[in-house]
């Protein structure tokens, strides 16, 4: 078998990240664009020791360029199947009940508000699947309206580079990774530095934050320690609930914008300090009466992080992850550990729809 050979070959079932399995001649094969019990023509793209890839591009989808381009995994079938696989992939991860995750969804196209593009002569689009090729192509379905209107101009104006970065700041087109993002949200303004990274789906951000807050006790002398904090929307926005914030995050200049944020805010009791939490731990006070919040990267939680939870029992846990399988991992360290605490919520936020992606957010409450 060569890279390019077409085969027949029928899907068994559904696995991780939208792709289905088959077994052909002795060989295991990962099948973008197939269906369970259905045969289809699939082209090898990637070989492996121990695994082939392959897609069918020979399939009827609601993209003319799925599964040509790598963006998307579930072009080929409805988004309340899609929606019905991700449950059922968190379920697997956490060790729970589906009926015990709620799911918070909001427009299955359209949502993005930033885009990065790659450039090759006079193509302007994304990478192909397994590949440096670039699929020519500016009118994303997953991309906002506005977007495919604002941002096609912007490239002429940078003609000479091969990379672009663009994102709706207040609902004007900018290149990021030149100028700050202004967002509103509610009743506060953000302020986002150069390359800094925003939720990319513009429906979702306000309700996933929303949800965050109404986690949070309902008084208002709630001390909270926000872990991997970024520029400090999560703690900003629910800052009505809170009496003291300190914020703990690696990058300098997220912690730069994020005290920007809190004194643009009038926030005078939010703190924050730029730290290494894989090598180091803060020193923090009156341990057993703080609320954790931690979102951290794809990475999951820190060995500090994991460690002091056992050490310091925080009240509550408010866990927001971007990749199931490593939040899946820190609640088994934490349950095999014998902590104090259970799984009172498990909210599924599909940020990122027809991909594999999505976000989990998670209550932990003492028992």
């Amino acid at each position: 078998m060569n890279l390019g050979d077409i085969l027949p070959l029928t899907p068994t079932k559904w696995v991780d990240n939208g792709y289905t399995i088959s077994h052909f001649l002795g060989k295991t094969f990962f099948l973008r664009g197939g269906i369970p019990n259905i045969e289809g023509n699939f082209t090898i793209e990637r070989i492996t020791s121990k695994v082939i890839f392959a897609s069918n591009y020979s399939i009827s989808t609601d993209c003319k360029v799925f599964p040509i381009c790598g963006g998307c995994s579930y072009r080929n079938i409805s988004y309340e199947d899609e929606i019905h696989l991700k449950i059922e992939e968190l379920a697997r991860c956490l060790n729970v009940d589906q009926h015990s995750i709620d799911v918070i969804f909001s427009k299955s196209e359209h949502y993005r508000n930033n885009v990065q593009w790659k450039k090759e002569g006079s193509k302007i689009g994304f990478y192909k699947s397994f590949s440096n090729e670039i699929v020519d192509l500016k009118n994303v379905g997953c991309l906002n309206l506005d977007s495919q209107l604002i941002f096609p101009p912007l490239v002429k104006t940078q003609k000479y580079k091969e990379e672009f970065k663009f994102r709706l700041s207040n609902s004007k087109g900018i290149d990021y990774s030149k100028e700050e993002t202004l967002i509103e949200i509610k009743d506060f303004l953000f302020k986002i530095p150069k390359n800094g990274f925003m939720q990319t789906n513009q429906y979702l951000l306000q309700p996933w934050l929303e949800k965050i807050k109404t986690l949070l006790p309902k008084e208002t002398n709630n001390h909270i320690i926000e872990f991997y904090c970024g520029v400090g929307m999560i703690g900003i926005y629910a800052s009505e609930r809170i009496a003291f914030l300190e914020g703990f995050e690696l990058v300098e200049n997220s912690v730069r914008y994020a005290r920007i944020n809190a004194e643009n805010n009038n926030l005078k009791n939010f703190k924050y300090k730029a730290i290494d939490l894989n090598k180091n731990f803060p020193d923090i006070q009156n341990k057993d009466e703080t609320i954790w919040v931690l979102n951290p990267a794809r990475a999951g939680l820190s060995g500090k992080v994991l460690n002091a939870i056992l050490n310091y029992k925080p009240k509550e846990i408010v866990y927001s992850s971007c990749d199931s399988m490593t939040l899946g991992r820190d609640l088994k360290f934490l349950n095999n550990s014998n902590s104090d605490y259970f799984l009172d919520q498990i909210v599924l936020f599909d940020f990122f729809p027809r991909t594999p992606h999505y976000e989990v957010l998670v209550h932990l409450k003492k028992k």
